[in-house]
């Protein structure tokens, strides 16, 4: 439920996917994020590289475990530059992964993460994960789902995946794309919030 959680569940699953040999491609939305997720897979000696340009954003690049390659990681404006993603001619069965491991606050630049992984020739799904620490949760009711889950037994470094959460985050990403007009590019999440306070006030 909290950020260590949240950070051990993402390490976790990338570790068991790539013994598994499924492929996986990580979308990050703000340069701390991105800074922290590479610093983390190299603490468990897992490689990474960074996707730059939309030139390198294809099938190919969506290294298999073992390639030296390592794990694809995209910044979102190279992600941004390549959309709109046509629809693939033909689709395999094998599986793969698209991985978030901070959503961004507001749903348009998920939806087109989403988007991208269905142009994707494989069966890919798309995985956020969330902090109920993170502060769009914090600002629209996470402290009441915390308290709910601990009345019902969850440890707050417990990793939980559950349709109440995800409706929950959406709820409050339709929220907020209501109350900022225009948004920003920011270095990290807290820095996003810290802009956009005018816009935000108290409102909930």
């Amino acid at each position: 439920m909290n950020d260590a959680a949240c950070v051990a569940g993402f390490l976790d699953d990338t570790t068991s996917l790539r013994h598994a040999g499924v492929p996986i491609v990580i979308v990050t939305h703000f340069a701390e994020t991105h800074r922290r997720v590479a610093e983390s897979l190299q603490g468990l000696n897992i490689a990474s590289t960074l996707i730059s340009s939309p030139h390198e954003l294809s099938p190919s690049s969506l290294a298999a475990p073992g390639d030296p390659r390592g794990v694809p990681m995209v910044p979102f404006p190279v992600l941004q530059l390549a959309a709109p993603f046509p629809a693939p001619e033909k689709r395999s069965d094998e599986p793969c992964l698209v991985v978030v491991p901070e959503p961004y606050p507001t749903s348009a630049r998920n939806e087109l993460v989403t988007a991208f992984a269905a142009s994707l020739p494989f069966q890919a799904a798309v995985r956020f994960y969330v902090s109920l620490e993170s502060p769009i949760m914090r600002r629209f009711g996470g402290e009441d789902i915390v308290g709910l889950l601990t009345r019902l037994g969850m440890a707050e470094n417990d990793v939980i995946e559950n349709p109440m959460l995800a409706r929950a985050f959406e709820s409050s990403q339709k929220k907020l794309a209501r109350l900022v007009k225009e948004d920003q590019w920011a270095a990290s999440v807290h820095a996003w919030f810290a802009m956009n306070e005018k816009h935000l006030g108290n409102r909930r």
